[in-house]
């Protein structure tokens, strides 16, 4: 919401003086009675709300347009001649409470004769789709009587964007905790628990929870609220016992429901698995239920429940979104700890330690450093340079979540041991590179047999290169070929872009490109880059087995 004022240099005559005035010029060609007709039309033609005021407040005439705020909610009903117009806006109950009475200080200064004008900026309600309108009020005298007119008028929609952004500036710093537990808390549940208390900063609700999805099957993780009964996992394969809650759970989008009385399956269903009174859970009217994502595979749902009848809307759902994220990276971050845990290969663990240091670790302390710029950019109400902030924040988040998804997969070493490198080749192609949009295909010629060593550590090349490559160029055509001979096994990568390695000078990327080298070099190889054209580069390298 923005004001101006303006001091008045001289008195302002009123419309219907100056146009005496110029009839009188023509010689009284035109009757007080025309002029008062043809000033009525002139005000109702105006597309703008516009209404007159005297010195106490009182609406005296109106215009047709002003109709129209009544639809935009601005007064309802109640801005009607014969009526107080300051009394309405100080009035003003809710969101227009906000602006109500600053209005009615800046229209008492006008009338009162210390100001000439005053405009103000603000939107005609809180949807999303609201519009912005800039109140000017004006004032000018008549007969010695002091007058104002007050015109609405809808301006652009950059002011409702920057309205919101700056809305957002309260949400910093709870955000900025979470991204800093989630940094350096290694506890999955105390993290869980920390980022619904967190959460509950900026998303109000009296009862929260985060449920995983284990042996499909239902298993709450983290609770913030009343007192509940300790849950047992709740089996999701019961779909004709609770078919509301299958629903519910294994549905791919948030969404919210703004009164849960309205849908007496799913309440009933909810007290069963919860143990829990369904009068005791008609209390929390308005349910918020946020799918937990990675890897295109939904790992768990996180529930809200507030008392309040349609709290939640599209803006709190985005943000809920958000924590959801958090959630999910927790929940994977402990997964994927257990499962290197779990690998036995001390080398390739830690290589992966490495890799989730400078690509996870370095993405979450890059969204800190982001989330801290918006801060201070929304202090200083530099709402465009936030959004930069806010974009690249977006930017890093989901590279973050790719480079989770390589990790994960790469732990998975179940599909080469059992069905060997072509297989295990073809199953990252579906996993990783389809989910990010890259073509992908596979050639072999001839029959590819290695030594069980060997076939894991070419096949662990094979990943870093394409990892490598990924994350430097912006392929979108990938291909494999495998030329397997008698002594002799060459290994082909085609991409459409021309890609020269030195031309890469960030450090992390030059020394995984270095490791690279040094893997196929062990093995007696050397690593090669061709362009074949100038839209496709082909990388090679030779094993002689």
């Amino acid at each position: 919401m923005k004001n101006s004022i303006e001091r008045p240099l001289h008195p302002q005559a009123s419309s219907k003086n100056m146009l005496t005035d110029f009839t009188r010029d023509k010689d009284n060609l035109v009757g007080d009675n025309l002029i008062e007709s043809l000033f009525s039309k002139a005000f109702d033609c105006l597309s703008c709300p516009a209404a007159i005021v005297d010195q106490n407040g009182i609406i005296i005439s109106l215009n047709q347009a002003w109709a129209a705020l009544s639809e935009e909610r601005i007064h309802g009903n109640q801005a009607v001649e014969g009526v107080n117009y300051l009394e309405v806006c100080e009035g003003s109950e809710g969101f227009h409470s906000v602006w109500g009475k600053p209005l009615a200080d800046g229209l008492r200064s006008v009338l009162d004769g210390r100001i000439g004008h005053f405009f103000m900026e603000n939107p005609s309600n809180i949807e999303e789709n609201s519009q912005w309108l800039l109140v000017r009020v004006t004032g000018f005298e008549n007969n010695g009587k002091r007058y104002a007119i007050v015109l609405y008028e809808t301006i652009s929609e950059f002011q409702y964007k920057e309205f919101f952004a700056s809305k957002q500036q309260m949400h910093i710093p709870a955000l900025l905790e979470t991204v800093k537990s989630v940094i350096s808390m290694l506890d999955l549940q105390e993290l869980l628990k920390t980022i619904l208390k967190k959460m509950e900063k900026i998303i109000h609700y009296n009862s929260g929870g985060v449920f995983t999805i284990e042996d499909d099957a239902l298993v709450l993780k983290a609770y913030h609220g009343p007192p509940i009964p300790e849950l047992s996992p709740i089996p999701l394969a019961t779909k004709d016992r609770t078919p509301e809650i299958h629903h519910l759970v294994t549905n791919r989008h948030s969404f919210y429901i703004e009164n849960i009385n309205e849908t007496p399956d799913l309440i009933a269903e909810i007290s069963i698995i919860l143990n829990l009174e369904i009068k005791n859970l008609k209390r929390f009217l308005s349910w918020l239920f946020l799918p937990m994502w990675v890897n295109e595979n939904q790992i768990g749902i996180m529930i809200l429940a507030y008392h309040e009848e349609a709290y939640y809307d599209d803006a709190t759902l985005k943000m809920g979104e958000l924590f959801a994220n958090f959630a999910a990276i927790a929940i994977q971050n402990a997964n994927l700890y257990e499962l290197s845990q779990q690998n036995g290969i001390l080398r390739e663990r830690n290589r992966l330690a490495y890799e989730l240091h400078d690509s996870i670790a370095q993405s979450l302390y890059s969204i800190n450093l982001y989330a801290n710029a918006t801060q201070r950019a929304l202090d200083l109400d530099k709402s465009k340079i936030a959004i930069c902030h806010l974009n690249e924040l977006q930017r890093v988040s989901l590279n973050a979540v790719k480079d989770m998804r390589l990790m994960i997969f790469e732990l998975n070493n179940q599909i080469l041991e059992e069905f060997g490198i072509i297989k295990a080749i073809q199953s990252r192609f579906e996993v990783i590179e389809a989910k990010q949009g890259i073509q992908t295909s596979l050639t072999v010629i001839g029959d590819l047999v290695l030594p069980n060593q060997i076939e894991c550590e070419v096949y662990g090349i094979i990943q870093e290169l394409l990892n490598y490559l990924e994350k430097t160029t912006e392929t979108k055509n990938l291909s494999i070929k495998i030329i397997a001979e008698k002594d002799l096994n060459q290994f082909r990568i085609f991409i459409d872009k021309i890609f020269l390695p030195r031309e890469i000078t960030e450090a992390v990327y030059i020394e995984s490109f270095n490791r690279i080298k040094n893997r196929i070099r062990k093995l007696g190889g050397t690593l090669q880059f061709n362009h074949l054209s100038s839209q496709v580069t082909e990388i090679k390298f030779d094993l002689f087995i």
